[in-house]
């Protein structure tokens, strides 16, 4: 009898960052973006055929929410004044609208006490943006800081030791092809400053 792979458990599950597939880092919005490049989802996420067709099925189920994107309640879905910029949540954590940077991209600057212009020159964002983030982390102290400590603690304790050896054998893999770039490189810069006769 032939064998069939078929998932019994979730493919599909929030783990407070909105849907991801269920095992990965990989979520539905990730998906999303690469959609648009015309990507080898399955290879480019490492996922199985089944796990993209499930991430597929529930982004065409919920399309709406992916299309528009969730307003965190409270001042997130209020328009700051002269309009924009604004906070939403899609699912990865209030972010500034219209980018993928989250108010926990911004946060690890302002603990580190720069200056909200050199913020918004390191994520070419406007002060205005920024500025916006930081309102929002001072209005959202309660909800932003205790998942801002969460996502330090992860960061602390490092990639699960599956994740770990698949991304040490991605950088085994492309050791060499860097190393060949930076000598084709090295010996251009070689050839520019000493060109033969």
């Amino acid at each position: 009898m032939a064998e069939t792979n078929t998932i019994t458990e979730p493919v599909i599950v929030d783990q407070g960052r909105g849907p991801q597939i269920a095992g990965t880092a990989t979520t539905l919005f990730d998906i999303i973006e690469y959609s648009t490049r015309d990507w080898n989802y399955a290879e480019r996420f490492d996922l199985s055929l089944q796990q993209v067709e499930e991430a597929v099925k529930y982004i065409r189920l919920h399309k709406e929410e992916f299309e528009l994107g969730r307003p965190t309640p409270g001042k997130a879905d209020q328009p700051l004044p002269g309009g924009e910029p604004v906070i939403i949540d899609r699912g990865r954590g209030p972010e500034i609208k219209g980018t993928r940077i989250t108010v926990y991209d911004i946060l690890d600057y302002t603990t580190e006490n720069w200056h909200h212009t050199a913020i918004a020159a390191l994520f070419r964002l406007s002060s205005r943006q920024v500025l916006a983030a930081i309102d929002y982390i001072e209005h959202h102290k309660d909800e932003v800081m205790p998942v801002y400590e969460a996502l330090l603690e992860r960061d602390r304790r490092g990639n699960p030791p599956e994740i770990q050896a698949k991304l040490d054998k991605i950088h085994a893999e492309m050791r060499p092809i860097w190393e060949e770039r930076r000598r084709r490189w090295e010996a251009k810069q070689r050839d520019e400053r000493h060109p033969r006769g």
